[in-house]
């Protein structure tokens, strides 16, 4: 009756879709994952529904000191997913940062990933931009659509600023 159960994985894998068959790349099949998480005093009611909200693996820690009422304690990365367990929120999260630090044969990255978008940039300095609701497989880069123009800014600012610390062999060059 007291116990939260949680399944989730920290990554993806591709598998054929961009001709790729790794896990170190920014594109949905690889950034995104399933969170199922049971908590019976807060989720019973609400079996088997499902919350489209953005969130990540670093949001189980203050999660969990927000059920036992404990404060996370330092600046944590993290947001508690109570409220969305207990049905009074729809979202924790707008946006986050996602992040690969290089080696193999993918590059540096920071992004940013929305509900419906996500935005890299490599070490490189290429960028791509997908409207996921309308390119989920994230085939066409719009970064050079000029109707994206304001909201790549936005994404790109984010991600400079929240990138932080960089990821080894990321750097953001011109």
């Amino acid at each position: 009756s007291n116990t939260m159960f949680v399944f989730v994985s920290d990554n993806g894998t591709m598998w054929g879709e961009h001709r790729l068959m790794k896990k170190a790349v920014p594109y949905e099949g690889a950034s995104r994952v399933p969170m199922l998480v049971r908590f019976d005093p807060l989720t019973r009611e609400r079996r088997g529904s499902a919350v489209g909200s953005p969130v990540v693996n670093i949001d189980l820690a203050p999660t969990v000191m927000d059920l036992v009422g404990e404060p996370p304690g330092s600046p944590v990365d993290g947001l508690s997913l109570v409220r969305l367990l207990r049905g009074s929120a729809t979202q924790v999260r707008r946006q986050f940062i996602i992040e690969h630090a290089g080696g193999g044969d993918a590059p540096a990255y920071c992004g940013a990933r929305t509900r419906r978008e996500l935005f890299v940039r490599y070490t490189t300095g290429e960028e791509e931009y997908y409207w996921r609701t309308d390119d989920p497989w994230n085939l066409v880069n719009a970064i050079d659509d000029s109707s994206n123009a304001q909201r790549v800014r936005q994404l790109r600012t984010y991600t400079r600023e929240e990138c932080q610390p960089r990821p080894p062999g990321f750097t953001w060059s011109p």
